[in-house]
């Protein structure tokens, strides 16, 4: 993979930072949980980035990845870590991103990078 290491560390990183904030304020009788899973592609590599933490609400899913959104407001939430996701994913790395919601509890993001982002 030629790509951006940095930026990847910064995109896991503000997700499990988000999942820690936000997902697992509430109790949650399964247990905390993150999972990673990646999978190479021919041209690309799927991240899937998941925890079982609290639902999104139809407010939050629409504005997630909008600047200085945040559940937290006055509570230590600046909302930048899902639009830093965001735009690291689409504009550094040339990928997508999709919040997927439809599991019974918390929320999965997938990623797909390409293996090679001009440097």
């Amino acid at each position: 993979m030629a790509s951006y290491p940095g930026a990847i560390a910064q995109i896991t990183n503000n997700l499990i930072i988000n999942s820690l904030v936000h997902a697992f304020s509430e109790q949650n009788d399964s247990g905390d949980e993150i999972t990673i899973q990646v999978k190479a592609l021919a041209e690309s590599i799927e991240l899937l980035y998941g925890d079982n933490g609290c639902k999104l609400d139809e407010i939050t899913k629409a504005q997630l990845f909008e600047p200085f959104y945040t559940t937290k407001r006055g509570k230590g939430g600046s909302g930048l870590g899902a639009h830093i996701v965001y735009n690291l994913v689409t504009q550094k790395l040339k990928g997508s991103i999709e919040l997927i919601t439809d599991q019974a509890q918390g929320k999965t993001f997938k990623i797909n990078i390409p293996l090679t982002v001009d440097l």
